[in-house]
């Protein structure tokens, strides 16, 4: 079966793939290796470096036909600025193009990884029927992940949810912020650690290889599930310091403590994983005092460096062989010398030739095997040599003490130990020049990679300077032409400005009522997530833009809400909204945000200007004290929407009423209830009153008429 494992080299990554390569099966690794190791991995598997979100992903599947997918990219950290933003971003997308490809591929199970987070609620004995309610970024984040899952499960695609409570374990740095970790770091550092505030606090921990297990046993489940894995056990915080602080050195008991309350996590919870036992056969297997030597272990050799323990182990015994690992260089030494024993009886006893061929032994298994074999050769060389001489005749204290003998085995042992030392020493040699092979390798692909970054910035800066250029022209160039238009083309014109300048497929802009409760769509290009009009207190995000005057960003990549939405303000209030969405994500960044301040303050600037030549102007564009445009500024106005429609950035309807002008002054007021901020009143040509409704759609134009009729307006033409 081949699995394919996202993020497999990171902390739980890791485990689980090894777990699943020792069960015999074929797994493929794909990890940006941002957080992860390679060497988290030793065993035989198949390594692509590549982000889930990458478009080679498709090639790969179509390569492999994986049979499952399991998706163990994960965060050990989430801060509120615009990087962690970012790879938030990447982390979902990556999910759901995994989720695509795996159903378009027809992939037999997914297996997507969850928190705990989602249920944010501080209770013990939750279940997989408990609601989700996530008081955290993390826990916000999970849940839209599940959303996506739940949308592939009805779409036909088996997927398996396993939310995870608080995993600790090796691998697992400090950085993490875990507390078992933090704690066993710190232990590391032989310092005394205590807790005031939060001595009762607990947390359901669970042990890495447990989680590996768990998912092992997922594989081959036929059905969605969604279960949770945890230990079902209430674990005290206080243990894990004093677990910790009995394992100290005496000499630091009398140090001064290092307070953790800060790092304890909420909320305090336990998981039930009774589904889990029932569903797939699983429960924990490591308990607390067995999980904390294994990671205390763990971070004991963590600060010795991978090459490092290479080196050492070099010389040292590996004590991951086997006996029989270690038994086999012995027996095969004594084969060869039994072979060399036999060859110098028979040259000596048949031949009559006197040769010492256990030279030659010696030699030959301390340039194959090094030291520790080529003096055992020698000693066994040696033994042969004197158990000769006793055959021979020879007194065995003296074929111990002769000189000549004594001469003779000490050539041996130096035979043996000078040869296979000088062979371990070159064999290290050459490991070390392996090494820094790997150094130099591993420092020119980072410099390259560096390289590769600063072309990309600059390609981009040098594109943002070659193009942003003209479309800064174009909002001055409208700025400038207010004299001859009005804000309905500041608006519109904006729209399709702030689409070039920032890359955005879907850009709205929203005009606010006087008192800021409602919102008009004036133009909108691409997606309108929000039809024509919109109740600003039914979004709470959007009052918040509005009160304090700053751009929002949608961090959880809610789809209900847009990308980004900045205020645009005019005499210290919040006139309008730019709400822009689908944006391309390798576009998001701190001076994309920096960009659409600058759009919108010029926009602000544009629409503030031209409100002030509307009031200069406003005795010249009505009739008398009416609403009611005349006819050149009312034909100046439909010719703006005609535009805007075919640029495919607004709607209208016309209403032609049978009336004259000078009806339509005495029925002014009745006039002003059909109509809306957005909306226009005025003159045609042959002298009657017309009404052009602002981004009207098909659906919308009978209830208009309706209106109009309602009022006891006849019409006398539509459009």
């Amino acid at each position: 079966m081949k699995i394919l494992v996202v993020g497999g080299y990171g902390f739980i990554g890791s485990a689980i793939a090894e777990k699943l390569i020792q069960e015999k099966y074929k797994v493929t690794i794909i990890d940006n290796l941002s957080t992860g190791n390679k060497k988290n991995v030793r065993l035989n598997h198949k390594s692509i470096d590549l982000n889930a979100t990458n478009r080679r992903c498709k090639k790969i599947f179509e390569e492999d036909k994986f049979d499952a997918i399991v998706y163990a990219a994960r965060r050990t950290a989430l801060n509120d600025d615009l990087i962690n933003f970012h790879e938030k971003a990447e982390n979902i997308v990556g999910l759901r193009h995994m989720l695509e490809l795996s159903l378009k591929y027809e992939v037999n199970r997914f297996i997507f990884l969850s928190s705990y987070e989602v249920y944010g609620t501080a209770e013990q004995g939750i279940n997989e029927s408990s609601p989700l309610n996530p008081i955290s970024d993390e826990g916000r984040e999970y849940q839209y992940q599940e959303s996506f899952c739940r949308d592939y499960i009805k779409k036909g695609l088996n997927v398996n949810i396993l939310r995870l409570s608080n995993v600790y374990g090796p691998r697992l740095t400090k950085e993490s912020l875990n507390f078992i970790n933090l704690a066993c770091h710190h232990n590391k550092q032989n310092q005394l650690i205590k807790l005031k505030r939060h001595s009762n606090s607990f947390q359901d921990y669970i042990f890495v290889n447990d989680v590996a297990d768990a998912v092992s046993k997922t594989i081959n489940n036929v059905a969605p599930l969604i279960l949770n894995i945890a230990s079902n056990h209430k674990t005290l915080n206080s243990d894990i310091v004093n677990y910790c602080n009995d394992h100290l050195k005496k000499s630091e008991r009398e140090a001064e403590a290092i307070n953790l309350d800060n790092y304890v996590q909420r909320p305090f919870y336990v998981l039930s994983n009774t589904l889990a036992y029932q569903t797939i056969g699983w429960s924990p297997q490591t308990d607390l005092n067995r999980g904390l030597t294994t990671t205390t272990k763990w971070y004991d050799s963590f600060e010795l460096k991978e090459d490092e323990k290479e080196k050492v182990a070099f010389w040292e015994e590996d004590n991951s062989k086997t006996l029989g690992q270690k038994v086999q260089p012995f027996l095969e030494n004594i084969a060869v010398f039994a072979a060399f024993a036999v060859l110098k009886l028979f040259l000596a006893q048949v031949l009559q030739i006197n040769v010492d061929v256990m030279m030659i032994y010696i030699l030959l298994i301390a340039v194959f095997y090094g030291l520790n074999q080529g003096v055992v050769a020698a000693i066994l060389a040696s033994l042969f040599y004197v158990s000769t001489e006793i055959r021979a005749g020879v007194d065995i204290s003296y074929a111990i003490f002769d000189l000549h003998n004594i001469f003779n085995l000490l050539i041996y042992i130096l035979a043996g130990s000078i040869t296979g030392y000088a062979i371990d020493k070159e064999r290290y040699n050459f490991r070390l020049l392996e090494w820094d092979y790997k150094d130099v390798t591993s420092e020119l692909k980072f410099v390259l990679g560096v390289y590769d970054k600063s072309i990309e910035v600059k390609n981009a800066l040098q594109n943002d300077i070659e193009h942003y250029e003209d479309s800064f022209g174009k909002v001055f160039d409208i700025t400038s032409k207010l004299n001859k238009v009005n804000t309905e083309e500041v608006f519109i014109q904006s729209v399709k400005v702030v689409s070039e300048i920032l890359k955005a497929k879907s850009v709205s802009i929203i005009h606010l009522d006087t008192s800021g409760d409602y919102g008009r769509v004036m133009a909108s290009l691409g997606k309108n997530k929000f039809g024509n009009s919109i109740k600003i207190a039914e979004h709470n995000y959007l009052e918040e833009v509005i009160s304090q005057n700053k751009i929002f960003m949608n961090k959880e990549l809610d789809a209900a809400k847009p990308v980004l939405v900045a205020p645009i303000a005019y005499n210290n209030r919040v006139v309008a909204l730019l709400l822009i969405d689908d944006v391309e994500f390798d576009n998001l960044s701190i001076r994309y945000i920096n960009m659409l301040k600058v759009v919108s303050l010029l926009i602000s600037n544009s629409i503030g200007t031209a409100s002030i030549y509307q009031e200069a102007i406003e005795a010249k564009k009505y009739i008398g004290k009416t609403q009611i445009l005349k006819t050149e500024w009312f034909k100046e106005v439909l010719d703006i929407k005609k535009q805007a429609e075919q640029d495919e950035l607004s709607t209208w309807y016309l209403f032609t009423l049978n009336m004259s002008v000078k009806q339509g002054i005495t029925q002014h007021e009745k006039l002003l209830k059909v109509v809306r901020s957005s909306d226009y009143i005025g003159e045609t040509e042959d002298n009657r009153v017309a009404i052009l409704f602002s981004n009207a759609q098909d659906t919308d134009r009978k209830s208009l008429h309706n209106r109009l009729i309602e009022q006891g307006f006849k019409i006398y033409e539509e459009e």
